[in-house]
């Protein structure tokens, strides 16, 4: 399974990056939403783990972006996991504004396997 982790922070970067591998995925890393649409664009994504809050085009933005076909067709329909430190009385606006789930962070390896297994 190949997996873009959209985030800002180099820490969650790092810790997805890392859980992902080990469960044998092939991971894309990247620190905005702008960038995240030029690389679903370039390449064959099977699925995103998108931080809801970055600089230069956050998560909610991003995600309408690729639902209105920014980062080609293909796209419009890739599943998109929000991973963000809202609690849970946002995840309506949050699954309003394009993704099909959420993880609180701090990420645990157990939410991660759960994603992966409802998305394969």
């Amino acid at each position: 399974m190949k997996v873009l982790v959209v985030e800002d922070d180099p820490t969650s970067q790092l810790l997805l990056k890392m859980l992902l591998e080990k469960m044998e995925c092939e991971v894309i890393v990247t620190g905005n939403g702008y960038l995240a649409i030029e690389i679903l664009s370039l390449n064959a994504i099977d699925l995103v783990f998108m931080d809801v809050n970055m600089p230069i085009m956050n998560g909610k933005e991003a995600a309408k972006r690729i639902r209105g076909g920014e980062a080609g067709v293909d796209n419009i329909q890739i599943p998109i996991i929000a991973c963000t430190a809202h609690d849970l009385t946002e995840q309506k606006r949050i699954i309003d504004s394009g993704f099909n789930d959420i993880m609180i962070k701090p990420i645990e390896i157990i939410d991660v396997k759960r994603v992966l297994n409802s998305y394969r």
